[in-house]
């Protein structure tokens, strides 16, 4: 680089006046005048244009609105596009600003329930299995990390996954001309302990009942599994306590036949175990032909010692005579006694309950198909006032 002077201007171009600035970029700021801060935008608003320059069409330095449906995205075949490519880097980008809400206050929505967790599927492996009753056995399965699940759901279990049933599953496959599905066990455990638990019923072979012997149940619960792998696809039901039950009841009632104890024994668990909602009282009543039926029954026996405050036992035998148990049938009477407020309680009524077999049968006998637990427990609630949007139904069967 040379170090010499530069030549003066040629005559008569210092005395020229300075040519005009360029107008700015369309969209850019102006700069302030000279000792002033620029001024500040607004959020969301774009920057004014240079004053004298015409927006051009589709432009505006307010927010944009989104056109409505019916109105085309180009309003002439002439008309320029609406930003060009080479937009000032420093500028951003045009985007489309919903249009404000109206002032008109909206009426507030009741809360959505909270989120359960995703049904998906788990490895387990059988560490126990105990014999209840003649029919019901209980499964204790290691799963690792069973995620979330509430008490009183329940997981799935698919024959399929038993080469012991492949035959049998083909033979009632083709003869009832459908899959056969999955089959859902309630949860015995409650949230926190070691192995999840279900309880399985073998179901004997009732005619009257199905056209078809059960298969899974009766494998699952006679055959020797301890030690065995098996999937689950678990959990999901909503057989369960609310968190704002205190808000709504200082009662629970639990209306259960044979079996239909199992969900509300893993209620109970969590309830009065893990101090739960500890203003509300429960109150369960179990129904059995006999002593021997009545599933879970020391377990129960030994919470209601625990827990007197807050568990009301009442077992009831319909067919024969035992300590501790009431005789006869389920009645209002009996309900009424324990009920003192129908109006507030919430019930839950788990137990047999009529099958599609059962309405088809006597249909072409062209009779209503006879009421079974769930159906003649629900019956009774309603004859006691208690509203039915205050009753959760778990069938059985």
């Amino acid at each position: 680089m040379s170090d010499k002077p530069l030549p003066p201007p040629p005559p008569g171009l210092a005395s020229m006046p300075p040519l005009p600035r360029p107008p700015p970029p369309m969209g850019s700021v102006p700069p302030p005048p000279p000792g002033l801060p620029p001024p500040p935008l607004a959020q969301g608003a774009l920057p004014p244009l240079p004053p004298g320059l015409p927006p051009p069409p589709g432009f505006s330095s307010s927010p944009a609105v989104a056109p409505p449906p019916s109105m085309p995205a180009a309003m002439s075949p002439s008309m320029p596009p609406a930003m060009p490519a080479a937009m000032p880097p420093s500028m951003p980008p045009l985007v489309t600003v919903p249009a404000a809400p109206s002032a008109q206050p909206s009426p507030r929505e009741p809360s959505a329930p909270p989120p359960q967790a995703p049904v998906r599927k788990l490895d387990a492996v059988v560490v126990d299995c105990v014999r209840r009753t003649r029919t019901v056995t209980s499964l204790y399965l290691f799963v690792g990390d069973p995620g979330p699940y509430r008490a009183g759901q329940f997981l799935s279990i698919d024959a399929h996954q038993f080469p012991e049933l492949a035959h049998w599953l083909s033979f009632l496959e083709e003869k009832k001309g459908k899959v056969e599905l999955p089959r859902a066990y309630s949860m015995q455990s409650a949230p926190g302990e070691k192995c999840v638990s279900i309880c399985v019923e073998a179901e004997d072979y009732d005619p009257r009942r199905g056209a078809y012997p059960p298969l899974l149940s009766p494998f699952l619960a006679y055959s020797a599994l301890k030690g065995r792998e098996i999937e689950v696809t678990g959990f999901a039901g909503s057989y369960v306590i609310p968190d704002d039950i205190e808000q709504a009841t200082d009662q629970v009632l639990h209306l259960v036949g044979g079996a239909g104890v199992v969900p509300s024994y893993s209620i109970l668990k969590d309830e009065l175990k893990n101090a739960k909602h500890a203003r509300v009282r429960h109150t369960v009543i179990t129904v059995n032909r006999r002593a021997a039926d009545a599933v879970l029954r020391e377990q129960l026996e030994a919470l209601a010692q625990a827990y007197p405050d807050r568990l009301q036992l009442v077992p009831l035998l319909t067919d024969e005579d035992a300590a501790g148990a009431l005789r006869g049938q389920l009645t209002l009477e009996l309900v009424r006694k324990h009920v003192p407020a129908p109006a507030t309680v919430r019930a839950y009524v788990s137990g047999a309950s009529i099958t599609r077999h059962d309405r088809q049968a006597a249909r072409e006998q062209g009779v209503e198909a006879a009421p079974r637990f769930l159906e003649s427990a629900s019956a009774l609630l309603d004859e006691l006032g208690v509203p039915r949007e205050h009753v959760k139904r778990e069938a059985f069967g």
